[in-house]
């Protein structure tokens, strides 16, 4: 199902308000080259180089949900929205999307297509600079920049499968090109563009500033399909700096920028800062800001007082706040309330085919149900989201999917026919007028399901499949808004389907739904975060960091109480040492005088979003921990297994807990790990364990 979502937003600017707010991230760039056709990234402040006006915003401060943090800062590999409201504004590619959704000169500046729409050719410019995060020039940019960044996307081993569909739909050879990496395993690592082409895929630069593209039928709308960020070009000079696993893992500081805006501060959770790129090969012919932060917020539900505080130039409305300003005609806030402008976002149900459970297993209850065509219908014809959409559009739910498929407007065939209208006829749905009361995929049977349920129930009970099938939606851990969501949406299943038939499980994810559901590569027992129901030994299930210490705290007080001659010990991460429940532990297990408790300090200065300095400074920690009552030990080398060992063999302090810092160096040893972001909770291809295990053993 694709949502075209509509809402209301509140903004003291009156620009802001004529030009309909379209989200937090998306009003960045004022200029053509700043946005996508990907999900929700569309510009929304006025086009063109005129002067701003004299009430125009200058320093912008807008607003995202914890939950739809950033996931990664690689612009070939991700295909999340919330990536994808930074990346559009940092990167061009060919062509992008005005604020009424028509394609746009990007890098290419003009283009044209053969008569029956099979060969398309850009022409782009020749001043478009690659640039670091400081706005230095690395390297000028040229077409063979965009057939390394297209061998990366279809490259199975460089890429690992992600955002690989609009080429290989529309491409020549693409698919096949992407077959063939994964059929070369570990030696694809090895391939570039010139093995692309080589294959046969239908791409090539006849000069450095022209690239043609041959698709596999006729495709009049290959121009918003080029715009996609699986079409955006690489540096291979960057590439070769980093290395294929620096590069994917790669974060704001070691990344090169071609678009509008440079990265000034990130920091997970908390902000993010932009300021315009001084190199941007566009910079006269658009207006941009001149310094624009996103505030990270928990939730919607305290958008509206930090709105009043003056903390956030516009802000989303959640349903309460909604009604509560709409129901007053007195309410300040009504003069400031505008409809936010119908976004491309999608939503879509996907249905696994090999689902695995938790412990890497097919789930082949799932797994047969899905493969049958009665028990898939009943989802289409069956499931009503009214009151799922209502949780979007308070107003008019059903617009949320009546006006699904695409924004009118956005493409045209080549005889002139606007796309949006030709979907719905092929859909059989142009002649159905809206009615408000139905969506147009119920209207036919009115979500009656009855037969197709019985018959999906009689076929798949005869193959060993029990009911009620488990379906699984995941939400982040802790968002409270996304599980009040889910929990209507679990609703809507229940009422449609019915739990005898099907029962929708509400999973969870602490950082990266990508890392932790949709692309678990291990299925061990002890994946993630250990689970005390499926590995032994484990007494706490954790989720959010910081939650050791609090728990070796407890231990250690209550073998105090119970008189027993227990030590307890406690290894910490310094990236996590930036949370705030460790302090409160390590003051209570001062307080309490546990000397019975050693926490060990792995101090390597890096995690998982870069090192610790740009994340959140540590500061002076050996100062700290004293400070905070702790009888430290600090090593040097904490690589070094007889100063560790010497280190837990030191007698304690009575009446103090013990504290070793140690401070190492990430994967020690291993010359392509060692100091290296990317290594962080990934693990090692075949060929890469045994380089590492022979340089381990020299």
């Amino acid at each position: 199902m694709n949502a075209n979502f509509e809402s209301h937003s509140i903004s003291r600017r009156s620009f802001l308000k004529a030009s309909g707010v379209v989200g937090a991230a998306s009003i960045l760039a004022a200029c053509g080259g700043s946005s996508s056709s990907t999900a929700a990234s569309t510009s929304g402040a006025a086009s063109g180089a005129a002067a701003p006006a004299a009430d125009a915003i200058t320093d912008y401060v807008s607003f995202e949900t914890a939950n739809r943090e950033l996931e990664t800062w690689n612009f070939l590999y991700s295909q999340s929205a919330s990536d994808l409201n930074v990346i559009t504004n940092c990167w061009d590619g060919l062509l992008s999307f005005d604020c009424y959704g028509k394609a746009v000169p990007a890098i290419a500046s003009s283009w044209e297509h053969n008569e029956d729409s099979t060969v398309w050719t850009f022409h782009l410019r020749d001043d478009v600079d690659w640039c670091d995060v400081n706005g230095e020039v690395k390297s000028h940019l040229t077409s063979k920049d965009f057939l390394v960044g297209l061998e990366w996307v279809l490259n199975a081993l460089k890429n690992e499968a992600f955002n690989t569909s609009m080429p290989s739909e529309t491409v020549v050879g693409a698919a096949e090109y992407y077959d063939l990496t994964k059929d070369k395993g570990d030696a694809a690592a090895d391939m570039t563009y010139e093995d692309m082409l080589a294959a046969g895929v239908g791409v090539e630069a006849p000069d450095d500033y022209t690239l043609v593209f041959t698709c596999k039928n006729p495709c009049p709308y290959f121009d918003t399909v080029a715009a996609y960020n699986s079409f955006y070009p690489a540096s291979e000079d960057l590439i070769k700096e980093l290395g294929i696993d620096g590069f994917r893992a790669c974060d704001y500081s070691t990344m090169w920028y071609n678009g509008p805006y440079l990265i000034e501060e990130y920091i997970q959770q908390n902000t993010k800062s932009f300021i315009p790129n001084p190199n941007y090969y566009a910079a006269n012919d658009c207006t941009r800001f001149e310094h624009h932060t996103i505030t990270m917020i928990p939730d919607l539900s305290m958008g509206l007082q930090l709105y009043e505080n003056g903390e956030v130039d516009n802000i989303d409305l959640t349903e309460s706040n909604l009604t509560t300003i709409t129901s007053d005609p007195n309410n300040k806030h009504n003069k400031f309330l505008c409809e936010k402008r119908p976004t491309k976002f999608s939503f879509q149900m996907h249905l696994n085919f090999q689902r695995k459970d938790e412990n890497g297993n097919l789930d082949e209850n799932w797994n047969k149900a899905v493969a049958n065509r009665a028990f898939r219908q009943c989802f289409y014809k069956g499931i009503d989201f009214t009151n799922y959409y209502a949780r979007t559009n308070k107003i008019n739910p059903l617009k949320c999917e009546n006006d699904y498929y695409t924004m009118p407007g956005v493409c045209y065939n080549t005889q002139g026919q606007e796309y949006s209208t030709l979907v719905a006829k092929e859909m059989g749905f142009d002649k159905e007028a809206y009615d408000g009361k139905t969506m147009i995929r119920l209207r036919a049977n009115n979500g009656d399901i009855a037969d197709l349920k019985k018959q999906a129930m009689e076929e798949l009970s005869a193959i060993g499949v029990t009911f009620p099938v488990h379906c699984y939606h995941y939400i982040k851990s802790g968002d409270t808004t996304a599980l009040d969501t889910a929990t209507v949406l679990k609703q809507c299943f229940s009422e449609s389907l019915g739990d005898d038939f099907v029962v929708l499980d509400i999973g969870t994810y602490v950082s990266s739904l990508y890392k932790e559901v949709r692309n678990v590569q291990l299925h061990s027992i002890l994946q993630g975060h250990p689970d005390t129901k499926k590995v032994p030994g484990i007494d706490a299930s954790t989720g959010s960091l910081g939650q050791g210490v609090s728990i070796a705290v407890g231990m250690a007080l209550g073998a105090k109480h119970l008189g027993k001659d227990t030590k307890v010990f406690a290894l910490v991460g310094d990236g996590e040492s930036q949370e705030g429940q460790i302090w409160e532990a390590y003051m209570a297990a001062a307080h309490y005088k546990l000397d019975n408790l050693t926490v060990i300090i792995d101090n390597n200065g890096l995690q998982i979003d870069g090192t610790n300095d740009q994340v959140m400074s540590l500061g002076d920690l050996p100062a700290k921990l004293r400070a905070f009552g702790f009888d430290l030990v600090e090593l040097p080398d904490g690589n070094d297994l007889d100063a560790v060992e010497a280190a837990l063999s030191k007698p304690t302090m009575p009446g103090k807990p013990k504290a070793i810092l140690a401070h190492t160096v990430k994967g020690k040893g291993v010359s392509f790990m060692e100091n290296q972001v990317g290594w962080h909770g990934k693990a090692p291809n075949a060929e890469q364990r045994e380089q590492a295990l022979k340089e381990l053993e020299d």
